[in-house]
């Protein structure tokens, strides 16, 4: 797995990969050298080819054996409801007493779920923009579309300008930035805190406010210890290997998941 020692470093082992800006050939490329630095830090190589949620159920069933039960009673929550939808299609005859709380379409593609996701997010969104344009002094111009769009442009110019604070060495990019306004106006709601921000940051580039959201957070603050950082390079990355073995796409192409990313970027401007 991660390796604080590697030469690219573990702090950030999808950095490319997850982003709308990144290139599919870029992505491919990232997520191979990716996987081969997990195999060379496994202790089993070949794990990683093993490590979809079928063969998850498959481990259940082994551990349902073993401790002697004729049945699995079962309680799985989000993803775990995959899981537990999987064995029972595997092992009908083992199945005990189940509940699948927050559950997974096991039949839908991730690219599928994932894009309802956004989906739901830009709605949101959209929602926030118009609360913002019906106060004093927001920052967003223009229809809705447009303003998702003013937002959108000004985030994605993050990477090459990052906001600052005078009285802090840490800068906001475009990651960071996003994950705070998904934070406010999406996750935990609060619409006039994320115009506060978004005001200096957008009429004078101050990064004052972003950062401190972004120090309070724990959800948004980057790991501090060695061991921090490995647990969820790990973490990441595995998951990133649960949904490529669930969820393999071997008929397209490169250019057909950017044309992919720019239809869906139209539709979807910000997340």
């Amino acid at each position: 797995m991660a390796n604080p020692s590697d030469d690219a470093g573990p702090t950030d082992p999808l950095k490319g990969i997850t982003s709308t800006n990144t290139p599919a050939q870029n992505k491919i490329d990232r997520g191979t050298a990716n996987a081969a630095r997990c195999a060379q830090h496994s202790q089993v190589p070949e794990l990683l080819d093993h490590v979809g949620t079928r063969n998850v159920a498959r481990d259940l069933d082994i551990l349902r054996a073993t401790n002697s039960n004729a049945k699995l009673n079962y309680l799985g929550v989000s993803y775990g409801t995959r899981i537990g939808a999987i064995y029972a299609d595997l092992f009908p005859g083992h199945v005990g007493r189940v509940v699948l709380d927050s559950a997974v379409d096991p039949s839908k593609r991730e690219i599928d779920s994932i894009t309802e996701t956004v989906a739901f997010k830009e709605g949101v969104l959209r929602q926030y923009v118009e609360h913002c344009q019906a106060q004093d002094g927001c920052p967003l111009t223009g229809s809705t579309d447009e303003a998702v769009a003013q937002l959108a442009a000004f985030v994605d110019g993050l990477d090459k300008n990052p906001l600052t604070a005078p009285d802090s060495d840490a800068t906001i990019n475009t990651q960071d930035a996003t994950a705070i306004i998904q934070q406010h106006a999406v996750a935990q709601p609060n619409w006039d805190a994320l115009t506060a921000m978004l005001t200096p940051a957008m009429t004078n580039h101050d990064g004052t406010l972003m950062v401190k959201a972004k120090q309070n957070s724990s959800d948004l603050s980057p790991e501090t210890t060695v061991e921090e950082v490995v647990s969820q390079a790990n973490e990441q990355i595995m998951l990133a290997a649960v949904i490529c073995n669930d969820n393999s796409d071997t008929d397209s192409t490169a250019s057909d998941w950017d044309a992919q990313t720019a239809a869906e970027k139209k539709t979807y401007p910000f997340f």
